[in-house]
């Protein structure tokens, strides 16, 4: 099953250089996805969450959210990584993507996003309302606009989570991991004016090695 709810607030041909040194430290991979087909723990196609070109693709309605966890399995301490393209983003900031995690469903997890303009934020959706972790802080790792392309990572261990862009350390911060393992996900907002159009690719998560590596 996928969450939207509404808010009340061409891919680039461009070459993902340092990828690889950007992805999942972990030895052990726990999960994998590059998307050759939709897996049914991802839940069923629409209109706003299908595959295109071996990407998935989210594409929320006007000033909507669109979230989608993987039921593949519950993890403890994680090394999670994801590539995004911005196949159609508001430059201004206003349309956002990025990863779930600590995730037990659609009412409890947390999240880290990168929004058009570069900024990026942490936050948690807990008992159905969404509580700030973070301030959106401009981080010139991250890039901008339409047709950009990001990698996201974030690493938990115990109550940690460090959240990477493009292989940069964002920020680390203390949380409350779920007792009994995380479920992982993506997640997509449109802006007011335009619907978001965002991929999502190279999916891994491993046993990482320590809380801060990159």
């Amino acid at each position: 099953m996928m969450r939207k709810l509404t808010l009340g607030i061409g891919l680039a041909l461009w070459a993902f250089a340092g990828a690889n040194a950007y992805a999942c430290q972990g030895k052990t991979v726990l999960f994998e996805d590059n998307f050759e087909t939709l897996e049914p723990t991802w839940g069923a196609t629409d209109d706003a969450f299908y595959l295109e070109d071996g990407r998935l693709v989210i594409k929320p309605g006007l000033d909507e959210y669109y979230s989608a966890l993987n039921t593949a399995g519950f993890y403890d301490n994680i090394d999670y990584c994801v590539r995004i393209y911005s196949v159609n983003a508001d430059p201004e900031g206003n349309s956002f993507a990025g990863v779930m995690f600590w995730a037990t469903d659609y009412d409890n997890y947390y999240y880290a996003l990168i929004a058009g303009d570069g900024a990026v934020g942490i936050f948690r959706r807990q008992r159905g309302k969404t509580l700030k972790q973070t301030d959106w802080t401009a981080f010139d790792a991250a890039n901008k606009g339409k047709e950009a392309v990001n990698e996201l990572r974030v690493v938990t261990i115990g109550k940690e989570a460090s959240v990477y862009i493009n292989g940069k350390l964002f920020k680390t911060m203390k949380g409350q991991p779920p007792e009994n393992g995380q479920e992982i996900g993506v997640r997509a907002t449109s802006s007011k004016g335009e619907k978001a159009v965002y991929a999502f690719d190279d999916i891994k998560v491993t046993e990482p090695a320590t809380a801060k590596s990159n």
